[in-house]
Parts: structure tokens; C-alpha cells; sequence
């Protein structure tokens, strides 16, 4: 909690906007909740990344572009001094879905071809327009970086009944010095943002 200028307590707030990503951080935001009183406000949407960097959302998805400037209209008009803004989306090129495995051509282009190198930079230049939007307002702002992924969905290819599917041939391990190399190019944008926007 933490004091406005007329000495009443104020409810200190967390917004997440993102995918449905944002999920990941469902206990840990809960438990922040359940311990220091803050509340969670999500404004999420399933397939939407905010400051994603792998690419640009908004221009690519008017309905995600509505979704997104309605929840920074959302923060703008309820943000109190001390709250948090915490943008959390998948940052990496999918090693594969529910449906499907990915070729490992399609994934190495998905990440090194110049198109890709294309397209990351204007993801990144869109979540520098999203942040330089939001350091006016009175927030401190986090962005995740790139969560682990595996090659088989966790959520199909835990149970044994699973075993044979095809998706769930690249199991749920993967080394980690690939991983590494495959978040590189976002780790490098997230350089960027942290060089320019320096809290």
C-alpha cells in the first residue's frame, strides 16, 4: 500500500497485458495478491502480445489493436503512483502446437531468415511506441523475457495416454544451449528497450 497526497491509503495495482502467456504468472500473481494486498488487474487477450518483439501486433490484428489501446485507455484512466505495468507475451518462435510438430527448416528461418530480422524490428519498434506511451503515466514497467519452451506441448503431452501422439514426439526436454541460441535475436531487442528506456 502506499499514500496518496492526501495521506489515504491507496491499493497498489499490477496490469498485465499480454497473450494468453499471461497465464504462466497466474499463481505467482495471486500469491502477490494474497500477501501484500495488491491488485491484480488482467488485461489480457489470448493471441494478442503486448511488446511482443517477434513481430507487430497491432498492426497486423485491428481486433488486438482495439484490445490494446482499450486496455492502455484502462490504465490511464485508474493508475495511481507505484503501480505496476507488467507486459508478459511469448517472445519465441514456437517449436510446434497442439496440431503439430515444426520442421526444424521452418523453425531456424523463423528465427535467422531476413524477413524474420524484418519483422522483429517492427515489433520492436511498435513496443517502443507502447512503452513511451506508458513512461508518462506515473507506473513502474517489467517485461518478461522469453519463458522456456519445449518441442511437445506440456499441457497435451504430460498425460500417458499421449505417449503415441505424433505432436508429442519432441517430448518435453530440450537442451538448453539451443534454447539460449533461439531466444538470442529477442534478448538482443530486449537490449534495446532496456539501453533506451534506462529505469
Amino acid at each position: 500500500m502506499s499514500g496518496n497526497r492526501e495521506g489515504v491509503l491507496v491499493e497498489n495495482k499490477i496490469y498485465v497485458l499480454g497473450d494468453s502467456h499471461v497465464e504462466a504468472y497466474s499463481t505467482l500473481l495471486q500469491q502477490l495478491s494474497d500477501e501484500f494486498g495488491i491488485k491484480i488487474v488482467k488485461l489480457s487477450q489470448g493471441g494478442c502480445g503486448v511488446a511482443g518483439l517477434l513481430g507487430p501486433t497491432m498492426a497486423r490484428n485491428k481486433a488486438c489493436a482495439d484490445k490494446i489501446r482499450s486496455a492502455l485507455s484502462v490504465i490511464e484512466l485508474t493508475v495511481a503512483p507505484g503501480d505496476i505495468v507488467f507486459l508478459a507475451s511469448l517472445r519465441t518462435n514456437r517449436f510446434g502446437d497442439q496440431w503439430a510438430a515444426f520442421s526444424e527448416e521452418r523453425i531456424v528461418s523463423s528465427v535467422s531468415s531476413d524477413a524474420a530480422a524484418s519483422y522483429r524490428e517492427q515489433g520492436l519498434q511498435e513496443a517502443i511506441e507502447i512503452i513511451k506511451w506508458l513512461e508518462r503515466l506515473p507506473v513502474h514497467i517489467i517485461i518478461d523475457a522469453p519463458k522456456p519452451i519445449f518441442k511437445s506441448p506440456a499441457f497435451r503431452c504430460s498425460d500417458w495416454f499421449n505417449n503415441a501422439n505424433p505432436v508429442c514426439e519432441g517430448r518435453l526436454s530440450i537442451k538448453r544451449d539451443y534454447l539460449l541460441s533461439h531466444r538470442e535475436p529477442i534478448m538482443e531487442s530486449l537490449r534495446v528497450l532496456a539501453d533506451r528506456f534506462p529505469f
